[in-house]
């Protein structure tokens, strides 16, 4: 994430692409966050682990604290990102924010994990299945466009990909 940012400091004053590809969430599920994990332990009633291995056997649903860290993990580099875009003026066009010409394109291979009948992992509901899987829940992602031509764009939209 500070490689991104830095490359964001040093291009800002001209039109650059940045394809920030943070290692979260295909696997191994993991995480190196011990404060997240212990966050979402406790959120979902879990005692802290003290031995690898399957955690939430025979719970459906987001019910596995190591999966939910690496996603807030992903969600918190984001969040750098799009606060520093926001925060920084921009200096091709003054007056404005950087993010008011930024185009943010979330992709990922394509839906969540939902893991395997004894361990699952998250659920993508209200769509249907999920990573490796040919039905919604596995082959959609998110696209945001904020700033100037917002008007275009309602909402948050889906693209499809096919891994």
């Amino acid at each position: 994430m500070d490689l991104a940012l830095g490359f964001i400091r040093k291009n800002k004053d001209q039109p650059f692409f940045l394809n920030f590809c943070p290692y979260y969430v295909p696997g191994p599920i993991g995480t190196r966050d011990r404060a997240r994990l212990a966050h979402y332990c406790q959120k979902m009633g879990y005692a802290f682990p003290t031995d690898p291995g399957t955690i939430n056997v025979g719970r459906t649903g987001h019910s596995n604290p190591y999966y939910a860290s690496m996603v807030d993990s992903v969600d918190w580099m984001v969040g750098k990102v799009v606060n520093y875009l926001d925060a920084t003026d921009d200096p091709r066009n003054p007056g404005q924010k950087l993010i008011a010409n930024t185009y943010i394109i979330i992709d990922s291979d394509n839906g969540g994990w939902v893991g395997e009948p004894r361990e699952h992992l998250t659920d993508n509901s209200p769509l249907r299945s999920g990573k490796m899987s040919c039905y919604e829940g596995g082959d959609s992602d998110p696209i945001s466009r904020p700033g100037a031509r917002r008007s275009r764009w309602v909402g948050l939209r889906h693209l499809n990909q096919s891994d």
